[in-house]
């Protein structure tokens, strides 16, 4: 006899390191599950089925470190405070790199002028450089409107990547950019600390993009 799913057990338990702001997303995706698990054509899935629709529908909303694997901190460095004006300043914009236009990150400064700050490189054909610049561009955008007070660099399911810490979310570093193999996130950290630092009038200790 198919054992029955707990769903409750699994969604209490996924709740608990969870921070509160995400609570309404979190719920509407456990509706979400449940309608699924009741479903008639359904009914004769697996557990382990189930229970990974569960966890998959809850990670595509929720934080890091609250799905998958746990975020191990390898540096970190103060952010200086960033504008908090609603006009946007993370864009994107093809500009040329290597002789090359590319889609990048870019920071639209107080003066008017927009200084480029990130190069992505492709991931597979489901991550073209374009697609992973406009996702980056959102995450720096909201994390500056959290008020951004330190950048980390770290792995999590053996993936180096780059995290904010906000004045919001003081105790959880949410994802900026997963950093591409080949290239070492400890001097990309350190060459964002260059961009945070002369953010509003770009300095030539710190030209062109962060290739990541």
């Amino acid at each position: 006899m198919m054992k029955k799913i707990n769903a409750a057990k699994y969604y209490q338990k996924l709740l608990s390191k969870v921070n509160f702001i995400d609570l309404i997303l979190i719920k509407i995706n456990f509706l979400y599950f449940m309608i699924i698990a009741r479903n008639k054509k359904n009914k004769s899935l697996p557990l382990n089925i189930k229970i990974k629709i569960l966890i998959s529908t809850f990670c595509g909303t929720i934080l890091l470190n609250s799905c998958g694997g746990t975020f191990r901190q390898q540096g970190a460095i103060d952010a200086p405070f960033i504008s908090l004006e609603l006009k946007r300043k993370f864009l994107i914009q093809e500009l040329f790199y290597e002789e090359n236009p590319s889609v990048m990150v870019i920071y639209a400064s107080n003066s008017g002028r927009a200084y480029p700050w990130l190069y992505l490189r492709p991931l597979g054909v489901n991550y073209p450089s374009d697609k992973r610049a406009l996702e980056v561009a959102n995450r720096l955008e909201e994390y500056r409107l959290q008020k951004l007070k330190r950048l980390a660099w770290g792995t999590t399911d053996g993936q180096e990547i780059i995290c904010a810490y906000t004045e919001q979310k003081l105790n959880l570093c949410q994802i900026v950019v997963t950093v591409a193999p080949g290239i070492d996130p400890q001097k990309v950290l350190i060459l964002l600390q260059c961009k945070l630092k002369y953010i509003e009038e770009g300095s030539p200790l710190c030209p062109g993009p962060v290739e990541s």
